[in-house]
């Protein structure tokens, strides 16, 4: 025998702490519709709620990237940049080994047992340098060359580092605490401390030349006095941005670095003896 279906649905509600009651009778259409419609509600939140997730991880997805974009253009911009500072890097290293004695230096060069041939940077005028109405052409060339730097800065070294494009200067490697030379006669223009040279000193060779010290362990002059060609300014240190001890020197000529070796004429001489 076939159940019937029921044509009407009654709902009754009581308390328990009551004798009231709620009865109430809906057709059986009438509470399909309000099922279909409850669910129809329910399914149309959750679907809300999974486009909803769907668009925030697909924003977070797209800020990401953006982030990301950024920083790789920001990371191209800095690629040169990068790059020179490997290079030092390496170089660095490559010069940490040399004085570490851990790898032989390709093209060292020993100055003091060059046979020096030089062409010296002498100025055309020399009446802008010096008052040459009292003297004779042999005492004019003397007095010249007490104005540009000639002799070797120190002693006892190797030559980790020559003059280059990237590099305005010589390196001479040698032992902390070593004497440093004036090359040449001249008056201490300024004596101070960057982080990069660590401790330095600058001098002025009358109007043309200057050389400079830096990575001293100490300098022993002052700014503005007179200082003669051979007489310790100072002393080899590892102050600064140096990884082993040793003297960092440069020429200028007229403000524009040029490489010191071809100025070194005579062999480094002090109290009449040479020092080794």
């Amino acid at each position: 025998m076939t159940p019937r279906i029921p044509k009407r649905v009654s709902i009754h509600v009581t308390t328990s702490h009551s004798n009231r009651s709620f009865a109430r009778t809906y057709s059986l259409s009438a509470v399909i519709a309000i099922l279909s419609a409850i669910g129809g509600f329910v399914l149309g939140v959750i679907a809300m709620l999974v486009f909803s997730l769907k668009t925030f991880i697909d924003w977070a997805e797209v800020e990401s990237l953006r982030n990301r974009t950024a920083q790789l253009e920001s990371a191209l911009v800095r690629l040169p940049e990068v790059k020179q500072e490997l290079l030092e890097g390496k170089e660095e290293l490559k010069r940490l080994r040399i004085m570490l004695g851990i790898e032989k230096a390709p093209d060292t060069v020993d100055y003091t047992k060059l046979v020096f041939a030089y062409k010296p940077i002498i100025p055309q005028r020399v009446s802008d340098t010096l008052d040459t109405s009292d003297l004779d052409s042999t005492q004019i060339e003397e007095e010249i060359e007490g104005f540009y730097p000639q002799v070797l800065p120190t002693v006892g070294f190797r030559v980790t580092r020559p003059f280059s494009k990237h590099h305005p200067g010589i390196d001479f490697a040698t032992s902390e605490g070593k004497p440093v030379f004036a090359t040449a006669d001249g008056v201490v223009r300024e004596v101070g401390y960057d982080s990069l040279y660590g401790n330095y000193l600058k001098i002025r060779h009358g109007k043309y030349y200057e050389t400079f010290y830096g990575h001293l362990q100490s300098a022993i002059v002052r700014k503005g006095e007179r200082v003669k060609m051979n007489q310790i300014v100072g002393y080899v240190g590892n102050t600064g941005r140096s990884s082993a001890p040793h003297l960092h020197f440069e020429v200028r000529h007229n403000g524009t670095p040029i490489d010191p070796a071809n100025l070194f004429v005579l062999k480094r001489e002090y109290k009449g003896g040479a020092y080794e």
